[in-house]
Formats: structure tokens, C-alpha cells, sequence
């Protein structure tokens, strides 16, 4: 989609078009003072290939007096407007990026689009695709309504003021706390009175070095606040000097958002830490080692290994085999490493349609007590996995400092170092069916298994939104047993909000019961006070059998409308 559009700015779109797009976000250049008609000779506009250079620059060539401290990873380009955008990275880049994510909503999710952007979804449909638009329909027996008397269309206010405080000393580690207020019209904020109040706010603060932390604010007082804050501590070896958002995301109960943007607000954060550490933890080359242990007889209790029978399964109800592939890699750090989720690595089948499994690991120090050490992470496989060999394609390291470095491995790649591989044998009960889900409609008499859903407003006298939605499914695998399920529902303004529906069997290793037979669950989510009113619908449901096997159930028709020439 982004090829295309970079197609149209170039080869389709007409000075005219480009200006009218421009206008409504109102793009402009924060690094030039150029005129509109200037602007389109400009990246991304024009087609000479630019250098990319460091993914974030804080700004200082433009603001040497440090008044106003901001991120730029946008081109050089920003938009006046911070709410006629179908997602955060389309107002965060630049008006060719927004183009695209608004042409994918108009063919995926044109509500989304038309609710967010209306002149923008009218702009694609009549000046782009010449009349034709896409409707998307839910199977109408999975829809819902959701009833709310005081709707909230108002969108959070803007960030009036920021308040950043850093308490601690030079070489101590900083606890840092952020206070967002937002500009409202009323002079109380709370509950249905705040409309122009938010429930949270998402930031990514970047230091000079491009290190990130990410950082979650609350509301002060109530559920809902024009009044934000965060805390968190940085390590005392985190980056010295300016730390940065790139973008500040607004939202309030309903989801509506607002996008941010350093050009909006003032921003001074400094991190004092003459001992900073800028050096991120190296992958020693050539130190990847893959072991494959020898059958390991588990003790399962209710489809959970609980300890390990030293003679093996002979004449234990209880017991199954497993095994462990495990990655061990070296590591050379000058610092010291995260406490949790040090190390990270991706293994893969060698057949690459297999669903790859991502696990955590831990770091040990070198006996010495030098910071250097080795990462170990563990894939446990039972006899349901894949046969045939299993290697590694990707780790993550990360220090203290929050510095990643990412390595990856490749067979036959002259730039890429190859992963060592171990074969996992070939087991009679090799899982290689995903799960499968009944979809049958629950009007159909002649199939009792089915799948429905069942929306109850929790304040029936006087709905405010919250309601209780209880989806019934059915279920069932060929061998190793239903696993992790997760699905999506849609609301009319085409916001669109993942869910896990968790089970008896959800987080287990083998599954407790006979997971060939059909069998009912039910998961209830309550969507929360202020939800948009209308007709809601479950889009899609994701399921995960104990062998990585994923089967995936789209619930949406799209439909598309052609002018019709009338002679």
C-alpha cells in the first residue's frame, strides 16, 4: 500500500491535488519557510532518493537556545491538526505516509476513516478512486448494540501544560514524574462532566542516543481527568542529556484520540548522569550454541508440568515427555545488563510457514563477577511440535541503560552469521492441523454447536455504554489441544479493540482433557462506560493449538459500491 502511494504522489497526483491534500491536515514544514507551492518539491513529494540518517534527531540545529526540546522523526514535516488522522503514525510521519494508512482504512476500514477524517475519506473517494467506495459488513448474527444515552464524541482537549520533574542526584539512578494538563471548557473535570477529559495518554521518550523508554499516564483523581501523570525511574546509567517524545497520544473512554506532536507543547526533560553507558550489549561472533536435550519425563497436573520423574514414565498416569531446545549465546557488556527479560531470541522451523516461537530468557554473569556473561533462553517442545531442525533467527540483548542491540541469523547469507541447527525427532503424534472453531449460525436448527454473541447493558434504566458481551463458541483440535484464543470487536465509528478469551486450557503445556472432542466455552468482556453507541460486531477470531498451529476466522464481508453512468 505505501509503494502505492508513493506511485500516486509522483506519477498520479497533480499540483492541485497535492495542495488540497496538504490542506486537510494543514502540513507544514517546520524546518523551512517556504511557500506550499515549495513544499512540493520537496521529500517525500519529490522522487530524488534522500540519505536517511539517525532515526531521531532532538532538534537542537533548529532551536540552539534549548527552549522547546523535541524529537523529529517525521521528515521535517508536522500538521496543525491532531485529530484528523486514522492513526497515531499517519500524523506522526509525514503527508505521504498519512495518505497511505488513509487509502488502506478506505478499502478496510472506511468507518474508521470516514468517523476520523470525513473530508479526507471524501477526498479518496471522489478524487481518487472516481466515485467507487467499500462498505464493510459484520455476519449480521455476530452484531451487537450497544446502548449509551450521553454519547462522547468530543475528543480529549489539547496538552495545555507540561510539567517534567527529575529528582535525583548526578550518578544516582532519577525518578522522573510527568504531569499533563489538558486544556478543557468547563472548570470541573470529572466523570460525565470532563468530556473533553482522557483516561490515558501513551508516550515514547527518546534520548540523544536513541534510547526509548516507554511511558503510560493515568488520570489524577478519577477515571477520567483533564489532569494526567507517570512515573518511572531511569537507571543511573541511562543516556546523559535531553530526553524527548516524538509523539504524545490522548485518549479518552471512548477511544477517541488525539495525536501531539513537539510542535504543540513545550518540553525541557534533562538526565543528569555523567556515568551514562552508550554502549550496547555485543553478540559475541560465532558463540551461538543450540542444545537439544535428551526426553525429559514431566509430571502434569492438570495439563501443568509440576516437577520431573528421574526414572522416566514407565508406569506414571502422570507423566509425559518433553524436550528443551535451548540457545546459549556470549555477551559483552560494559555495564550490566537488565534485571528481567535480558535476553530474547526467535526460534524457527526449518519449514518457515511454521508459526515461530518468541521466548524470554535470563542472563548469568561470568563466575569472575565481570559484567561480560551468557544469554540462555528455552523453547520446551512436546511430541506434538515439528519435526526436523530448529534454529535461531533473531536475539535481543538489553542493558540497564535500556540499549538494544538486535542480531540476526541466516543460512546462506553471506552478511549473516548461520545459526546452528538441532533436528527434533519425528514423534507419532506430530501436530501439524491448526484448531478448528465451529462457525455455524445459532439460528440454523440443525447445528447445536455454533458460535454467538450476547450483549446485556449493565444500567439498563439509564445505559451509559458499559456492557457485558458473552461470546459462545465451540472448539476443538486434532491432537494437541486448544490453546491461546483471542478475537476483535469493532465498534461503529470502526475503532477496533483486541480481546483474549481465556480458558481452563489457555496457558497450560499439554491440554487436560481429550482435546479432540468438541467442547463449549464461554468468555465475557465488559466494555466500559462511555462506549459508542450503535451496532457493534465481532470481526475476527484467532486460535492457537499447544504446537504453534494457528487458525484464523475473518467474520467481515466488504462490499463495493461503482457509480453507475447514466445514459
Amino acid at each position: 500500500m505505501h509503494e502505492k502511494a508513493h506511485f500516486l504522489w509522483h506519477y498520479v497526483f497533480s499540483s492541485e491535488m497535492k495542495k488540497e491534500w496538504l490542506q486537510l491536515s494543514q502540513w507544514y514544514r517546520v524546518d523551512s519557510d517556504e511557500s506550499v507551492d515549495d513544499y512540493l518539491s520537496l521529500p517525500p513529494y519529490s522522487s530524488e532518493v534522500v540519505e536517511s540518517g539517525p532515526r531521531h534527531s532532538h532538534g537542537t540545529e533548529y532551536n540552539p537556545d534549548l527552549e522547546n526540546i523535541s524529537v523529529d522523526a517525521s521528515d521535517g514535516w508536522s500538521a496543525v491538526k491532531t485529530t484528523n488522522f486514522v492513526s497515531g503514525y499517519a500524523q506522526l510521519k509525514n503527508p505521504n505516509e498519512d495518505m497511505a494508512e488513509s487509502i488502506s482504512y478506505f478499502l478496510n476500514n472506511p468507518d474508521k476513516l470516514r468517523s476520523r477524517a470525513p473530508q479526507k475519506y471524501e477526498f479518496i473517494r471522489n478524487r481518487i478512486m472516481g466515485g467507487i467506495f467499500y462498505l464493510q459488513s459484520i455476519r449480521d448474527d455476530l452484531t451487537f448494540e450497544v446502548l449509551n444515552l450521553h454519547p462522547d464524541y468530543i475528543y480529549p482537549g489539547k496538552i495545555k501544560q507540561i510539567e517534567v520533574t527529575v529528582n535525583g542526584e548526578a550518578g544516582q539512578s532519577k525518578r522522573v514524574t510527568i504531569d499533563l494538563r489538558l486544556h478543557t471548557t468547563k472548570s470541573t473535570c470529572q466523570l460525565d462532566k470532563c468530556l473533553e477529559g482522557a483516561s490515558s495518554a501513551f508516550t515514547r521518550i527518546f534520548s540523544q542516543g536513541d534510547t526509548y523508554k516507554d511511558v503510560y499516564f493515568r488520570p489524577v483523581g478519577g477515571r477520567i481527568s483533564d489532569h494526567l501523570q507517570a512515573s518511572f525511574t531511569l537507571p543511573e546509567t541511562a543516556k546523559n542529556g535531553w530526553w524527548a517524545p516524538e509523539q504524545i497520544t490522548i485518549t479518552d473512554p471512548l477511544g477517541n484520540e488525539r495525536y501531539q506532536r513537539s510542535t504543540d507543547y513545550g518540553w525541557q526533560m534533562f538526565i543528569n548522569n555523567p556515568g551514562e553507558d552508550t554502549v550496547a550489549p555485543q553478540y559475541i561472533d560465532e558463540s551461538m550454541m543450540l542444545e537439544l536435550s535428551d526426553p525429559i519425563a514431566a509430571k502434569i497436573s492438570l495439563g501443568k508440568r509440576v516437577g520431573t520423574y528421574p526414572e522416566g514414565c514407565i508406569g506414571q498416569a502422570d507423566c509425559r515427555e518433553i524436550r528443551t531446545i535451548t540457545a546459549q549465546w556470549d555477551v559483552d557488556e560494559d555495564v550490566g545488563m537488565r534485571e528481567d527479560f535480558a535476553c530474547f531470541s526467535r526460534f524457527a522451523n526449518q519449514d518457515y510457514s511454521v508459526y515461530s516461537a518468541d521466548e524470554y530468557g535470563e542472563f548469568t554473569q561470568q563466575v569472575n563477577g565481570e559484567i561480560d556473561g551468557r544469554c540462555s533462553v528455552q523453547l520446551v517442545t512436546t511430541e506434538y511440535y515439528r519435526s526436523g531442525k530448529y534454529s535461531v533467527a533473531q536475539i535481543v540483548m538489553q542493558d540497564r541503560a535500556l540499549n538494544r542491540q538486535s542480531e540476526r541469523f541466516a543460512k546462506g547469507n553471506s552478511e549473516l552469521e548461520a545459526s546452528p541447527e538441532k533436528s527434533l525427532p519425528i514423534g507419532a503424534n506430530v501436530d501439524t492441523e491448526a484448531p478448528e472453531l465451529n462457525i455455524s449460525n445459532c439460528n440454523a436448527p440443525d447445528d447445536s454447536r455454533c458460535i454467538k454473541v450476547v450483549a446485556t447493558p449493565t444500567n439498563p434504566d439509564q445505559p451509559n455504554g458499559e456492557t457485558k458481551v458473552t461470546i459462545t463458541y465451540w472448539a476443538k483440535d486434532d491432537k494437541s489441544g486448544l490453546g491461546t484464543v483471542s478475537y476483535k470487536l469493532r465498534n461503529p465509528q470502526g475503532d477496533e479493540y483486541l480481546y483474549y478469551a481465556y480458558h481452563d486450557n489457555m496457558d497450560t503445556l499439554f491440554f487436560n482433557g481429550d482435546p479432540t472432542a468438541w467442547k463449549e466455552y464461554t468468555t465475557t468482556q465488559t466494555l466500559p462506560v462511555g462506549s459508542a453507541p450503535g451496532k457493534w460486531g465481532v470481526i475476527s477470531m484467532t486460535l492457537l493449538d499447544k504446537a504453534g498451529n494457528k487458525a484464523e476466522y475473518d467474520f467481515t464481508d466488504t462490499v463495493i459500491f461503482e457509480p453507475i453512468e447514466v445514459k
